[in-house]
């Protein structure tokens, strides 16, 4: 039963963690549009703080979902693939911000870089989200 509430209570947090990582990088990129929402500073660091917590719950999750992962691989031999590659985008996509941030020189396109590797990071998840809760739910309530 601890299991459960725990794979709960990280998958919550995994969710809205993503929601404000989708919504911050949104507004962050809104000033190529010509929008520039203030303040930036805070909305930068909101950003990269939610992240690096993004990073740690997302590690939990697999570490929680991974023979769940497996099981559902037998019946589904595509889904594991996908979130293969979602896990590899979203590291992408996590080590080009960190390289955004720590860098001393700004790197030519590494922001849309960056930012395409998000779009594709958000559709995966939503994808992942939308097939793969029906499917644990439905094995975990029997």
């Amino acid at each position: 039963m601890e299991m459960k509430t725990n794979r709960k209570r990280n998958d919550s947090i995994l969710v809205a963690a993503f929601l404000l990582l989708l919504a911050s990088g949104v507004v962050l990129h809104l000033k190529r549009h010509g929008l520039l929402i203030e303040p930036r500073a805070v909305i930068k660091a909101a950003h990269g703080a939610v992240a690096f917590v993004m990073v740690l719950v997302v590690d939990r999750h697999y570490l929680l979902c991974r023979n769940a992962l497996q099981g559902m691989g037998k019946r589904y031999p595509w889904f594991p693939k996908t979130t293969t590659l979602l896990l590899w985008v979203f590291v992408f996509t996590a080590v080009t911000g960190a390289v955004k941030i720590l860098s001393p020189v700004k790197i030519p396109y590494l922001g849309m870089v960056h930012y395409w590797c998000g779009i594709v990071m958000s559709v995966l998840a939503i994808g992942h989200l939308v097939v793969g809760l029906p499917l644990l739910l439905g094995k975990w309530h029997r």
